[in-house]
């Protein structure tokens, strides 16, 4: 079908197309989630540092007349739901990274972070409303 602006916001899917450098093996996955609305799709996705390229941590969004909204989400590539999607903001988040920080509570004890776990941190404090102090 071809494309056609009036339909942008309802073309997601559960899919995730993987594609060789050169285009030459091109497949897909289907994620294992319950399927979801058609105006919800991925805004962003990257490997989870340390998981051998084996867990994907997403972002994805729903932007469809007034709502907009950003929900996370973690699986592996066979499309099993590790992490279930979870909305978290009522806005629109395109990007993701891992970087490594150290972390302590507001009470000063120190939390020993991986690399990666920094920004699931943040996402989760936001969620759960938990009061962190990243330095």
């Amino acid at each position: 079908k071809p494309y056609l602006e009036v339909d942008d916001e309802y073309i997601g899917c559960n899919k995730i197309i993987f594609a060789s450098e050169d285009f030459s093996s091109i497949e897909h996955l289907d994620i294992q989630a319950e399927p979801q609305p058609s105006e919800r799709g991925f805004s962003s996705f990257k490997f989870l540092p340390d998981s051998e390229e084996k867990i994907i941590v997403g972002l994805t969004t729903v932007e469809a007349g007034d709502q907009v909204t950003t929900s996370i989400i973690a699986f592996d590539l066979q499309g099993k739901i590790l992490f279930p999607e979870t909305r978290f903001i009522d806005d629109k988040y395109e990007g993701l990274a891992f970087f490594k920080h150290p972390a302590t509570t507001s009470s000063g004890t120190m939390i020993k972070v991986l690399p990666w776990s920094i920004a699931i941190i943040t996402l989760l404090t936001q969620i759960l409303h938990l009061p962190i102090i990243f330095r």
